[in-house]
C-alpha cells in the first residue's frame, strides 16, 4: 500500500493522518504480538553462539531455511509457534493487516543478521576492540530489534507519513533540478538547509527508485547500525583507559554490559523512536555520521597510539564535512565539540602528554580547514540573506522579521520541560548522564572479576579524551535544545 503518487507536477502524497491515527499506526506495528513472534527466528539466530564451520547444521543456514523446523530446539519451535497462535487469537484484524509488513521486515532482518555477524566481527578485530562473542550476539539482537521496530513501523499501512513529503521534495529539488542551496522557511524565518544527506543518498537511491521507500529503509538501517557505533564507543573508551593488557579486557563483564546498556538505551529511548515516527530522515542520517565521527576520535586519540596525518586527518575531515553539511542542529553541536575538545587537547599537550602532542596540530588544522571549507563552499552563499535578517532584527526587532507575535517565556519554559525533557527524552536518559560521565572520569569497572580491590583511578591523560568528547556532545545537545526551545523564533 503506497502513499506515493507521481504526477506531472512532481511527487505528492495522500492526506496526512491526524495525531490519533498515527498514534495507533506504527507503534501498534512495533508493539503487537505478531511482530515479536515473527522476529523470533532472528532473535534465535542473533543470540546463537558461533559454531564451527564444519558443523552441517550450524549458523544461518540452519536457522533461516526449512531445516529450522526439524533441527531447532523443541522449546524454540513451540515458543515461536505459540506466540503466532496467541497473536492470531487475541488480535486477528491487526495480524491480518500487518502480516505483509511483518514478513517483509522479517526477511530484511534475517539478511541483516547474516551479513552483519562476520562484518562486525572483522571490524572489531581490525580496530582492536575487545568485544566478547556473547556481547556481539546481544548487540546483533539490538540492531535487528532497532531495524525491525523502525522499518516495520514505517511500512505499516496506517503509519504516519511524517516528513517524507518534505524530504522527497528537497531530494528532487537538489538531485533532479540541481538546486543544492536549499532554504527551509520556519515560523516566519528562512534558514539554510544543508543538502549533504541528499547528495550522499543520490547514488544509493538507484537501488530503490521511489524516494519515500528509500528514505524509510535507509533511515531504519542507519539508525539500527548506530546502536553498534554506540556500543563500540563505550568499549573503545573503556579499553583505552585500561591500565592492563587489552587482551584481558574481554574478560571484564561490566564494560561489556555497559556497552550493551548504552546501545539498548539508544534503541528504545523515546527520542530515537520519535525521530523515526516523524520521519526526520536527515537528522537520523547526520546522527549516524556524528557517531562515526565520535567513534573515529575515540579510536584515533587512544593514549597508546600516535596520530597519523593519513588516514587519521582524512577520516576526521570526511566525517566532519558530512556532519556539517547534513543537519543544522548537528552543525552547531559539532562546532561546540571542536570548541571543547581542541582546548582540552592543547592543555594536555602543554602538560607533556605524548599522544596529545602528536594530535593537537593535525586535529586543529583538520577541523579548522573543514570548517573553513564548509563556510566557503556552502554557508557563504547565504550571507546576503543572513545579513538582511540580522539588519531587520537590529533595526525593527525580531517580531517584525518573523511577522509573528513573541511567545511568552512561561510557555517556552513549559514546552522545554514537558515536551523536551519529559516527552522527548523520556526523562531517564538525562538522569544517567552524570553517573556515566563520573564513571568515565573515575575509570570504574576495570578490575578483573572476582577481585574486591579499589577501582583503578585513571589519570586525566588517559580518561580525558573519551570523557571530554562525550561530555562536549552531551552539553552541546542540551544547550542547543534549550536555546531552540527558549528562542522566540
Amino acid at each position: 500500500m503506497s502513499r506515493y503518487h507521481s504526477t506531472g507536477d512532481g511527487p505528492r502524497f495522500s492526506s496526512r493522518p491526524n495525531g490519533a491515527r498515527w498514534g495507533g499506526g506504527c507503534w501498534r506495528c512495533c508493539s503487537s504480538g505478531w511482530c515479536w513472534s515473527l522476529l523470533w527466528l532472528e532473535a534465535l539466530e542473533a543470540l546463537e553462539e558461533e559454531a564451527p564451520a564444519s558443523h552441517p547444521g550450524s549458523g544461518w543456514g540452519k536457522r533461516s531455511g526449512g531445516w529450522f523446523c526439524a533441527t531447532a530446539p523443541t522449546g524454540s519451535r513451540w515458543g515461536g509457534a505459540s506466540l503466532v497462535v496467541l497473536a492470531a487469537l487475541l488480535d486477528p484484524p491487526r495480524l491480518a493487516l500487518g502480516a505483509v509488513p511483518a514478513l517483509i521486515t522479517l526477511a530484511w532482518c534475517g539478511l541483516l543478521v547474516a551479513l552483519l555477524r562476520p562484518v562486525l566481527a572483522a571490524l572489531a578485530r581490525c580496530l582492536s576492540l575487545p568485544i566478547a562473542p556473547r556481547t556481539m550476539n546481544w548487540l546483533l539482537l539490538l540492531i535487528v530489534a532497532a531495524f525491525g521496530l523502525r522499518y516495520g513501523g514505517r511500512i505499516y499501512p496506517q503509519s504516519m507519513p511524517g516528513d517524507i513529503l518534505f524530504h522527497t521534495h528537497r531530494f528532487v529539488e537538489a538531485i533532479g533540478q540541481g538546486h543544492i542551496l536549499l532554504k527551509a522557511p520556519h515560523r516566519g524565518a528562512t534558514f539554510p538547509y544543508p543538502p549533504g544527506a541528499y547528495l550522499v543518498a543520490a547514488p544509493l537511491a538507484l537501488l530503490i527508485p521511489e524516494p519515500p521507500r528509500f528514505f524509510e529503509f535507509g533511515a531504519a538501517l542507519v539508525d539500527g547500525l548506530s546502536a553498534a557505533l554506540v556500543a563500540a564507543i563505550v568499549v573503545a573508551v573503556g579499553a583505552s583507559g585500561c591500565s592492563q593488557d587489552r587482551s584481558q579486557y574481554r574478560s571484564r563483564n561490566r564494560p561489556q554490559t555497559t556497552a550493551l546498556l548504552a546501545a539498548a538505551i539508544y534503541v528504545f529511548a523515546p527520542a530515537g523512536l520519535m525521530a523515526t515516527w516523524w520521519s526526520f530522515d536527515t537528522h537520523i542520517w547526520t546522527q549516524f555520521v556524528a557517531l562515526l565521527l565520535v567513534a573515529a576520535l575515540v579510536v584515533l586519540l587512544a593514549p597508546a597510539g600516535q596520530w597519523r596525518w593519513w588516514p587519521g586527518s582524512g577520516v576526521v575531515a570526511l566525517f566532519t564535512s558530512l556532519v556539517l553539511l547534513g543537519h543544522s542542529g548537528f552543525f552547531v553541536n559539532t562546532v561546540l565539540l571542536g570548541g571543547w575538545l581542541l582546548p582540552a587537547l592543547w592543555l594536555a599537550a602543554w602538560r607533556g602528554v605524548a599522544w596529545a602532542r602528536s594530535a593537537c596540530w593535525p586535529l586543529t588544522l583538520t577541523f579548522g580547514a573543514t570548517l573553513l571549507g564548509t563556510f566557503l563552499c556552502f554557508s557563504s552563499a547565504y550571507l546576503p540573506m543572513m545579513m538582511e535578517q540580522a539588519h531587520t532584527v537590529v533595526t525593527e526587532g525580531l517580531p517584525e522579521m518573523t511577522r509573528q507575535a513573541p511567545v511568552p517565556h512561561e510557555v517556552l519554559w513549559h514546552t522545554l520541560w514537558h515536551d523536551g525533557v519529559v516527552r522527548h527524552f523520556g526523562g531517564f536518559p538525562l538522569l544517567l548522564v552524570p553517573s556515566g560521565w563520573w564513571a568515565l572520569l573515575e575509570g570504574r569497572g576495570h578490575q578483573s572479576p572476582g577481585t574486591r580491590s579499589r577501582p583503578v583511578r585513571r589519570s586525566p591523560a588517559r580518561a580525558g579524551v573519551g570523557a571530554l568528547v562525550l561530555a562536549a556532545l552531551m552539553v552541546g545537545t542540551l544547550l542547543v535544545s534549550g536555546f531552540l526551545r527558549c528562542s522566540p523564533l
